[in-house]
């Protein structure tokens, strides 16, 4: 007995996994049912069908079979209906695997004499073999190995199809008119299961996992079955890429591929055969950049790739479609869809990772090629100039220069946006021309520029010889680092670092040893960095040496993978030997490596004493002279009672105390008339939203001075690849996080820390349009659809009705989440009050800075329809599957045109600079923002 409670302790979750007290409470209740030999209490209770309750089933049965009862426990059993529990006949123990509970109990049989390998006629001319105590039909090879029994006690009498594999038993089940796919495994194992509404998705699900299930073991389960036609031909081939959403709430697939200027989409519930949509395009291209939106929007709701981009045998010819796990067949084209607008695909393709190529061949080419190898100037669809080239050795070389120009970025170094490119069959790199840069020999030669000799080391890690441009042509040279407008230094062309020289030839002296460390410093081996670089001090070189010492050993061998030529193992290869080279680097230079530093715990004020300044809390709202001088807001009387709740809000504000302001009330008064009432209501409810949000500004300030922000703490830029790896990168702190329980130097103004994006430049949207009149329209007619108890009318005229509405968000109180995506690049307003010192926090924030909002924000299509709402301005353009609600829809409040962020929604620094605004005539903040996709892991906490 002591062995079965060893197992059952074993069992037990760790308290890191979120299931562990549900789990480990069963397993406690097991365990002193077992200490008391008390059967009945084994047979009293309810086990699940999850995995979980898999592995309790089999220490269940462990258990009753060394207590010597004949009894065995099945999942999904119900508490108090085992049949043991009333007077019927002892039923006794199935010697296989009971349910998918993977335990083998003692073997029992009529037989008393047979053993295993003895044989025997059966009824209908079949032969059966004793195995594992009890007797087996003999099939004959057309089944493949697999074992068919007509009645399985193990599985509550189904009939199931059963064969051995590298992780235990794969089991197939009929019940009834369903089946269920499960893998028990040997011991104490995942026992997984899938459940599936017809044989076709079974079939092919077992095809998905390489494993051949011939037509005659199916025909055992499914008599009826007949297998489907073979193709034709395949001449025709197609990339699918297939998707699963089994999130909470969730049992849907979605596959798509394109073929020729088609992109076809299947999807549904997993296991059916779903449904078909097939849409035309203007070219292929435009159909692949439209299947990448596609698949980044699926991603960022939930849904995993399974056989991502598996080339499968797809034929062309017309016919019935029909979904199979990962394999799906077209059918015939449905009536052509209008394509959509260039500018906007080519909006979304510039989100999609660096590393696919980008079809240019509509691009307009403008200038003529530069350097060895071919290519030219180009302007894409949108507007945007390029850089483009096509080395003679293809994309191996391409492939190189992108991976240099992405392991630049991560070590903090500025170089140009770019990305692979395709065109006319060939692949090549395109570099985005950076506005305002200009060739310097002087500025390069001072070495003052910003950026320009900190970067030394990661050019001699990288063995990028031509760094600084060497073509000893007269009047060439000097050309592959440029000075941008502010002074700072950019390096434009990496087309000779790491294993191919700048003309495409192999190098070979690119070894473990960063033997560039004096090469380039040497006037006889490299004149022209030695020109530039050669008065470095030891100290200069050993902070240069430091940016790639902060390169974690990981982050090179995922760029390698994802970004570098050949073979995976060629990229294995490359990797090791530039986390060797950093070594070597240290080796000369150790004091470049980075020592942790020791934090120190501040004491938090107390949040009813705050020590308050007036220049802490936003300016009062000029109703009086709202539209200019003697012009106010409104001749209604209560514009003065607004004046007088505002003032009263900022002298609470005054007196420091937060937990009163949060529950502050005002005195009502008639609209009509300006006399009071004599009723107190909470400042949620005022009239006004002005006065509502002056109130959730003054509870934003006063956060902000009870949890001071400390100097927010150094964000290692991370290099991302397209808006899915964005997303996931800098995943949402959770529903519940605010800026009052994050650690102080976690926070931005109102907002909370993420981390840093190094390759900001890749996420700028070309084209920024204000949302259309038709998305409008749409807005408005989805709206009018819209149930009374509906999740977004609730949410839209909750937040229209009281601007607190958001405290409930921030501290976790409220699940609303309901949007709308608009095409990548939309771009709406927010005018917000904010102290002099977030301010200055913000101007000083790094581009390419990522945080997240605890609560919604009440936005405005509008450049200047929230203006009243305060002196400075946040400028929010979508990504592709980022979401808003459309709020203006409701009709209410018409003149701000109102669009509300979800609550916990990320956002991306573009830019932040103070600039002049005409409508409040004087000096503003402008915050350019990206907003990414909604977590999918926060919004599936709002269904819990």
């Amino acid at each position: 007995m002591s062995a079965v409670l060893d197992k059952i302790a074993a069992a037990k979750l760790p308290e890191s996994n979120s299931n562990h007290k549900p789990v480990n409470a069963k397993l406690d209740t097991l365990a002193m049912a077992v200490s008391a030999g008390d059967v009945k209490t084994l047979l009293m209770h309810g086990y699940g069908s999850n995995t979980y309750a898999h592995k309790t089933v089999k220490l269940a049965n462990e258990a009753l079979a060394a207590l010597g009862s004949p009894h065995v426990v099945v999942a999904g059993q119900k508490m108090g209906k085992h049949a043991g529990l009333v007077d019927t006949p002892t039923v006794k123990p199935n010697p296989r695997k009971v349910v998918a509970a993977t335990v083998k109990v003692a073997p029992v049989t009529s037989d008393e004499g047979s053993k295993d390998g003895d044989i025997k006629p059966g009824a209908g001319g079949a032969t059966l073999i004793f195995k594992d105590g009890r007797w087996h039909r003999i099939e004959d090879t057309a089944m493949g190995g697999w074992l068919f029994d007509p009645a399985d006690q193990g599985l509550s009498g189904a009939p199931t199809l059963t064969i051995p594999n590298d992780d235990g038993d794969l089991v197939i089940c009929k019940m009834d008119e369903d089946y269920q796919v499960l893998q028990i495994a040997d011991g104490i194992g995942d026992a997984d299961y899938t459940d599936f509404t017809n044989i076709k998705g079974v079939v092919d699900h077992i095809a998905g996992m390489g494993i051949m299930l011939p037509e005659a073991a199916i025909k055992k389960l499914e008599p009826s079955y007949v297998a489907p036609p073979k193709s034709a031909t395949s001449a025709d081939m197609a990339t699918v890429s297939h998707f699963t959403n089994t999130t909470p709430g969730h049992n849907k697939f979605w596959s798509v591929w394109v073929q020729g200027d088609k992109l076809i989409t299947q999807y549904g519930k997993i296991g059916t055969q779903g449904a078909q949509s097939v849409k035309r395009f203007a070219s292929a291209a435009a159909a692949e950049n439209a299947k990448i939106k596609l698949i980044n929007e699926k991603v960022a709701k939930g849904y995993v790739g399974k056989n991502l981009t598996a080339t499968l045998k797809i034929p062309v010819a017309a016919g019935a479609q029909k979904v199979v796990g990962a394999q799906v067949k077209p059918a015939a084209p449905a009536t052509p869809a209008s394509s959509t607008p260039a500018v906007a695909s080519q909006n979304d393709a510039m989100f999609q990772s660096a590393s696919s190529p980008l079809a240019m061949d509509a691009w307009k080419k403008t200038g003529e090629q530069k350097g060895h190898n071919a290519g030219g100037t180009y302007v894409d669809e949108s507007g945007q100039s390029w850089y483009c080239k096509f080395p003679a050795g293809g994309e191996k070389v391409a492939r190189n220069e992108l991976l240099a120009t992405r392991l630049y970025a991560l070590a903090g170094v500025a170089t140009t946006s770019m990305r692979l490119v395709s065109q006319g069959g060939k692949i090549g790199v395109a570099s985005k021309i950076v506005a305002g840069a200009k060739t310097d020999k002087g500025a390069l030669l001072k070495g003052k520029a910003d950026g320009l000799l900190s970067g030394f080391a990661v050019d001699a890690w990288l063995a990028n010889w031509d760094t600084v441009g060497n073509n000893p042509a007269p009047g060439k040279g000097f050309d592959n680092i440029m000075i941008k407008a502010d002074g700072s230094a950019v390096r434009i062309d990496a087309g000779g670092a790491l294993l191919y020289g700048g003309a495409g030839g192999s190098k070979q002296t690119f070894g473990d040893k960063v033997i560039e460390l004096k090469t380039m410093l040497d006037p006889h081996k490299n004149p022209n960095t030695a020109a530039v670089f050669g008065k470095m001090s030891p100290g200069d070189i050993a902070a240069s040496v430091a940016k790639v010492a902060a390169i974690p050993d990981a982050a090179i061998v995922d760029f390698c993978q994802k970004f570098g030529p050949g073979s995976e193992t060629e990229r294995q290869m490359l990797a090791a030997r530039l986390v060797a080279r950093k070594a070597d680097m240290l080796t000369h230079y150790p004091l470049a490596a980075k020592k942790p530093s020791v934090k120190v715990e501040k004491p938090k004020p107390d949040p009813t004493k705050l020590k308050v300044d007036a220049g802490q809390l936003p300016p009062l709202h000029d109703f009086m002279n709202w539209s200019g001088p003697g012009k106010p807001i409104s001749d209604k009387p209560y514009v003065q009672e607004n004046v007088k709740d505002e003032t009263a809000l900022k002298q609470c504000a005054l007196q420091g105390n937060l937990i009163a302001l949060k529950n502050y009330q005002f005195a009502q008064v008639d609209k009509l008339t300006g006399q009071p009432t004599g009723v107190m209501l909470p400042i949620e409810q005022h009239p006004s939203n002005h006065v509502k949000a002056y109130h959730s500004d003054l509870v934003a300030a006063l956060t902000a001075i009870a949890f001071p922000p400390e100097r927010p703490r150094h964000l290692v830029p991370k290099l991302v690849d397209g808006i899915v790896d964005l997303s996931k990168t800098f995943p949402s702190k959770g529903r519940g996080s605010t800026v009052a329980n994050v650690a102080a130097n976690e926070r931005l103004a109102f907002w909370m820390l993420l981390g840093a994006v190094a390759n900001v430049d890749d996420f700028r949207p070309p084209h920024t349009p204000l949302i259309s009149s038709k998305a409008k329209q749409a807005a408005h007619a989805a709206y009018a659809k819209l149930g009374p108890t509906s999740l977004a009318k609730r949410f839209i005229n909750r937040v229209q009705s009281s601007g607190s509405y958001n405290d409930y968000f921030r501290d976790g109180k409220v699940k609303d989440s309901q949007g709308t995506d608009q095409p990548a690049g939309t771009t709406i307003h927010k005018w917000i009050n904010m102290s002099a010192a977030q301010v200055k926090a913000l101007v000083a924030t790094p581009e390419g800075t990522v945080f997240e909002n605890a609560g919604s924000m009440c936005c405005s299509t509008s450049p200047t329809g929230t203006s009243g709402f305060g002196p400075h301005r946040m400028v929010i353009r979508y990504a592709p599957g980022a979401k808003g609600v459309d709020s203006f829809g409701s009709g209410a409040f018409g003149s701000e045109a109102e669009i509300t962020t979800l609550p916990g929604a990320r956002y991306m620094i573009l830019s932040s600079k103070m600039v002049h605004c005409p409508v409040k005539g004087k000096q503003r903040l402008e915050l350019e923002v990206l907003m990414l996709p909604p977590d999918p892991t926060y919004l599936a906490s709002l269904n819990k």
